[in-house]
């Protein structure tokens, strides 16, 4: 069986926008860096008051409120210096700056899927699922790529060299397939691979794009999250799950992954109540972490997780039950310490948003 041999993958650097950690002082050969861990900014489409956002601080721990002019229903989009807000709306993008909230431009496209965009690490490009895939310049706006696929859940690698989606021609699995555009100085290249052994739903790859972490559906009413091995053209872990899609987080330095099942099987049973950890160069599940006891040891909350966050420097994991969860069930998010490997926070949101941060 042909696997996803053949992709031509960029240069292999960490991700952009990683916080200085290192000591401080002053060298000779190298600038001072600041040891002050940076608040990061959640933003949460605020579902009920249409034109408002969530913002949520994990160290400071503070919830506020951003009033806006824009209804981005499909999504929430940040630019990796956290400079630019890509609110994605019904027929159009609204490319708001994050502090001001002034509008910088409004990109006439209707994307296909929530949200349907995603940005380069190194702000320079701007990926929009529309009726076509188009690729934009940060500078002008202006399309430097575009190709009739239909693709979902864009995203770039670490390097910015190369953009991954799921590309869809019916609806059967081998109408599933990988599509990859890889840029270099000369003209960027295509390519699409598809493996028949179940309906690829989501593709993230390893900050060094060594490995491909991805969600399959072998059937209706089954999943699986995988782990495929670029060098060795085969999947090397395979986690099947029942039921339901949810969200692959990364550590940014490719040591952990994040992912969980936030859907119903056949029968209306309630997903479980968990996320888990992968350990990435070990290639194994180091942890399945419960979230029905995380508010305290005797409040049995029932909580899949649906939308995961991991910030740049690795410290959290923000997570929020999403609307695969029972309707009778509030919306709430949870902050979880990734290094302490414990819940440190719990909101009861009103409604819940598409999860996203600065860098």
């Amino acid at each position: 069986m042909r696997h996803f041999k053949g992709f031509v993958f960029g240069l292999t650097v960490l991700a952009v926008g990683a916080i200085w950690l290192g000591n401080s002082g002053c060298n000779a050969d190298k600038p001072t860096q600041s040891t002050v861990p940076k608040d990061y900014s959640v933003y949460f489409w605020k579902c009920v008051t249409t034109k408002s956002l969530y913002v949520y601080h994990p160290i400071s721990r503070q919830l506020d409120t951003l009033d806006t002019d824009y209804e981005p229903y499909k999504g929430i989009v940040v630019s990796a210096d956290g400079q630019l807000l890509y609110m994605v709306q019904g027929q159009s993008i609204a490319v708001v700056d994050a502090d001001s909230q002034d509008l910088i431009a409004e990109l006439p496209y209707s994307t296909n899927s929530s949200p349907g965009v995603a940005v380069s690490p190194n702000n320079e490009f701007i990926a929009v699922c529309a009726d076509n895939l188009y690729v934009l310049s940060t500078t002008d706006y202006s399309v430097v790529f575009n190709d009739t696929d239909i693709v979902h859940e864009p995203i770039f690698s670490a390097d910015s060299r190369t953009l991954y989606s799921v590309g869809t021609n019916g609806s059967s699995p081998e109408g599933r397939y990988m599509y990859q555009v890889a840029y270099s100085d000369s003209t960027p290249e295509a390519t699409r691979s598809n493996d028949t052994s179940g309906y690829l739903a989501h593709v993230v790859p390893t900050p060094d794009e060594t490995k491909l972490l991805m969600y399959f559906s072998p059937d209706t009413y089954s999943h699986s999250f995988r782990v495929f091995d670029v060098a060795a053209d085969t999947f090397v872990f395979i986690d099947h799950l029942s039921n339901g899609l949810g969200s692959i987080g990364v550590t940014s330095d490719g040591r952990f992954a994040f992912y969980g099942n936030p859907g119903y099987d056949p029968l209306g049973r309630p997903p479980p109540s968990y996320f888990k950890i992968f350990d990435i160069e070990a290639n194994e599940i180091e942890d399945v972490v419960s979230t029905l006891y995380f508010v305290d040891s005797v409040t049995p909350y029932f909580f899949p997780i649906q939308h995961f966050a991991v910030t740049p420097d690795g410290s959290w994991l923000i997570a929020t039950n999403g609307r695969a969860s029972n309707p009778a069930y509030p919306n709430r998010l949870l902050l979880y310490n990734i290094p302490g490997r414990q819940f440190e926070d719990f909101y009861r949101m009103g409604s819940e948003g598409y999860l996203i941060f600065p860098r």
